[in-house]
């Protein structure tokens, strides 16, 4: 439970307008503000709290007591589901379709399906759904029609971008001080075509082969079902 938002006795009673000894009389068992006690602090959010601070605001003939004002910012509360993930993370691994229900008002959902049995009819429908996408995604897997992103990631994306770095870092310079050398040195324009052409293959060829490795190590996972934590 998220308790930075709880104030201090004393705390509370300045904001009340009180003693300090008026709030611990009023904290005692089966008065006013036990129920917004916690531990030696007070919960200035709870209903009891609200109430007493309202109280205590007619009580001094008028003096204006805005709750936004008064009271420090609370912090949201991160709640956790059964299952060890955040209320969010727990909706956003929901079908699309049932997400798009979750805040809905309970007589809306009794007006879309009718009675429960119904709704569980609808459920089970959705199960099953989901199921079937979740067979064909593993067998375009197994078939070698799907590939992960992680491994497009690593295998493909990466190396592309290193040597894209290296050509654009590297190369150029060493691309740019040579043609310039060339050109000074009266060399004819097909050579220093040659030249460069040369220089980048330099630089590429190193990627042909990393990509025909990944294709393959790629092929043999596909072929005998491993997965990417396999090797």
């Amino acid at each position: 439970m998220n308790e930075d938002h709880l104030l201090r006795r004393t705390d509370f009673a300045k904001l009340a307008g009180v003693t300090p000894t008026t709030i611990t009389a009023a904290c005692k068992r089966g008065r006013s503000l036990e129920p917004a006690v916690v531990g030696h602090r007070i919960d200035p959010y709870h209903p009891a709290a609200v109430q007493y601070m309202e109280t205590a605001a007619r009580r001094k003939a008028g003096e204006p007591v805005g709750r936004d004002q008064r009271l420090p910012p609370r912090k949201p509360k991160r709640s956790v589901t059964m299952s060890g993930l955040t209320e969010q993370e727990a909706l956003d691994r929901l079908p699309a379709d049932i997400r798009a229900m979750v805040d809905l008002p309970f007589r809306e959902l009794v007006r879309m399906f009718g009675t429960d049995d119904r709704f569980v009819a609808w459920l089970k429908a959705t199960k099953e759904i989901e199921i079937v996408r979740e067979k064909r995604l593993k067998n375009a897997t197994a078939e070698g029609l799907l590939v992960s992103r992680e491994a497009t990631r690593s295998a493909v994306i990466v190396p592309i971008n290193t040597a894209h770095v290296k050509l654009l870092a590297d190369g150029s310079k060493t691309i740019a001080r040579e043609v310039h050398a060339m050109a000074a040195a009266g060399k004819p324009v097909e050579e220093c075509e040659a030249y460069v052409r040369g220089e980048i293959t330099a630089f590429l060829r190193p990627l042909r082969s990393k990509l025909a490795k990944a294709l393959a190590v790629a092929a043999r996972r596909t072929d005998t079902g491993a997965t990417d934590g396999d090797e």
